[in-house]
């Protein structure tokens, strides 16, 4: 079994004339990331490894969802700042088949799509500062096929 976490960057600023790579998050995307904190954290835990896109509003909404409360492995890449869910899924299935559990910090539309594709149902949307857990049954990731979702959260459902 292998579990798959994606969580969205949280809720960005577009004020700026920044390219979009260095778009940090508002305030109401720091606040969220902040309060969800604790919730997320917990799902956090244990894992074998984040692995988080480089754009400014990516690492710091995980900055902001560990602070500093939670020693996992982090590997921020270029290569996770994807917007095609066909990219995500071949680095995905690339990943150590010793890692049981990863967290994936980074952009839609690929993680709306790739929730939709892995778990056979549609959503509506997949909000900033989402998160959806999926649970796979596979040995590999190589061999990364549909799974059952067992979480998904959202700052509206949570936050209220």
């Amino acid at each position: 079994m292998k579990t798959l976490i994606l969580i969205r960057h949280a809720k960005s600023s577009w004020e700026y004339d920044l390219a979009d790579h260095d778009r940090p998050l508002n305030e109401k995307g720091k606040s969220d990331s902040k309060q969800l904190s604790s919730i997320y954290s917990d799902k956090i835990i244990g894992c074998d490894q984040v692995y988080c896109s480089t754009a400014i509003r990516a690492t710091s909404t995980l900055q902001n969802l560990l602070q500093n409360k939670v020693s996992v492995p982090v590997t921020y890449d270029k290569k996770w700042y994807q917007f095609d869910y066909r990219i995500v899924l071949q680095q995905i299935k690339q990943l150590p088949t010793h890692f049981n559990k990863v967290v994936l910090v980074g952009h839609n539309p690929a993680y709306h799509d790739l929730v939709e594709i892995l778990t056979e149902q549609s959503f509506e949307n997949f909000p900033t500062c989402a998160l959806a857990e999926i649970q796979l049954n596979i040995t590999d990731w190589k061999d990364l096929n549909k799974g059952e979702l067992l979480t998904f959260l959202t700052p509206k459902t949570l936050l209220k």
